[in-house]
């Protein structure tokens, strides 16, 4: 049985976001093919506003 909780949004980012950022800077075609996954399907265009 998992006792462990999960963490907090801050808690993660702070494990993680450093290595993520790192990764960001190495490979930063990444960033823009990982935003284009949602961007594109979506359909978005120039002045959308997403709330």
């Amino acid at each position: 049985m998992n006792t462990q909780r999960a963490l907090s949004y801050e808690e993660l980012f702070g494990r993680r976001g450093s290595s993520y950022d790192r990764a960001m800077l190495a490979f930063p075609e990444a960033r823009a093919q990982e935003f284009a996954q949602v961007i594109v399907p979506a359909g978005l265009k120039a002045g959308m506003v997403v709330a």
